[in-house]
């Protein structure tokens, strides 16, 4: 909505114009991504003994904008009593971000000193964050 950002009353403060500190989203925050991906998973569990079980997992993963990754899974459960059961597990634990982690935009004005300054959430990629190192 133009009228969340424009400077209708022409003072522009602080670069931002909006309404309860927050200048709307802009044109410069729409984008248009996709993302597409496969995997492929593999899971063993066994009863080693009627007081032991183990499992164990693979997951193997590409994302058509992040990359690929391959993580791993390691669980148990040992029984020590008919009441009581030992158990744990070990992960790789990873997850790719997802589009809003990676291209989410947005300005915003903050006061600094008691002036109003325009702050930006910059996506990945953006020159902003290449700058950054991001």
């Amino acid at each position: 909505e133009p009228g969340s950002y424009i400077d209708a009353d022409g003072l522009n403060f602080g670069g931002n114009a909006g309404s309860q500190g927050f200048p709307g989203f802009q044109p410069a925050d729409v984008t248009n991504r996709r993302r597409s991906s496969y995997a492929a998973y593999a899971d063993w569990e066994a009863s080693l003994t009627p007081a032991l079980t183990v499992d164990a997992a693979l997951r193997a993963e590409h994302y058509s904008d992040f990359g690929s990754s391959t993580t791993g899974k390691l669980s148990g459960s040992y029984k020590l009593t008919k009441d009581w059961m030992l158990r744990g597990a070990a992960s790789t634990g990873f997850r790719a971000p997802s589009l809003q982690q990676l291209y989410f935009s947005s300005t915003f004005t903050d006061f600094i000193g008691g002036r109003p300054v325009p702050v930006q959430l910059a996506p990945n990629g953006s020159a902003i964050t290449n700058a950054a190192g991001v």
